[in-house]
């Protein structure tokens, strides 16, 4: 394991560690119905990044959506969940062991913190209209996140070399707007399963 992935590692751990809250797991057993959204949010994860793009030559794409998930569960659910899915695809070897702190920077933390900064920005600062959060709390910072991640994520693998600049610019980048353009069905699909799109929207407005 590299210099990078050491120090990556280490900071996505600290990151996760310092998300923790004792009282989240007697507040799960309270509540059986984020506890069920919280292992149909797992199940749906985990099959979304089974299903993972995979492009000739090229990085892997991979469907996270932690900006509907953050919205769905709320800060800390979103990132234990997506962190346990990130740590069982390198154990089953779908993802490089070595690359787990890279990709839960790059695809975990980064999104989980920028979607719940631009959804407490817009919850306490703007107007509470239906409109505000469908377009500022899902569809921007699920772009944003998309975009930044794969940008984070291009650099990272330029510099272990695990990919040559040709192929990270060329092959790996322009998905970004294909991807950006295709999020919102996905979305959509995803808060049907959920079932707790309609419960968000309700807290955003009151």
């Amino acid at each position: 394991m590299s210099g990078l992935q050491l120090a990556a590692l280490a900071l996505f751990g600290c990151g996760v560690a310092a998300a923790f809250s004792p009282q989240l797991i007697s507040e799960l057993r309270q509540d059986s119905y984020r506890a069920r959204a919280l292992l149909n949010a797992f199940a749906i994860l985990l099959l979304i990044n089974w299903l993972r793009l995979s492009l000739p030559s090229s990085p892997d794409i991979h469907f996270l959506l932690i900006s509907a998930l953050t919205l769905t569960l709320g800060f800390r659910l979103a990132l234990y969940c997506a962190t346990a899915v990130l740590v069982l695809m390198a154990v089953v070897g779908m993802t490089p062991p070595a690359q787990l702190g890279i990709n839960g920077l790059c695809f975990v933390l980064l999104p989980v913190l920028l979607t719940y900064l631009i959804y407490a920005v817009a919850f306490h600062r703007l107007p509470r209209h239906f409109f505000s959060y469908i377009f500022l709390c899902a569809f921007l910072p699920g772009a944003l996140t998309l975009a930044l991640s794969m940008l984070l994520a291009g650099q990272a693998y330029l510099a272990q070399g695990l990919h040559s600049e040709d192929v990270v610019i060329h092959h790996y980048y322009p998905i970004i707007l294909l991807m950006i353009f295709s999020r919102s069905p996905a979305k959509r699909y995803y808060h049907d399963i959920i079932g707790a799109l309609p419960a968000r929207v309700g807290v955003y407005l009151s």
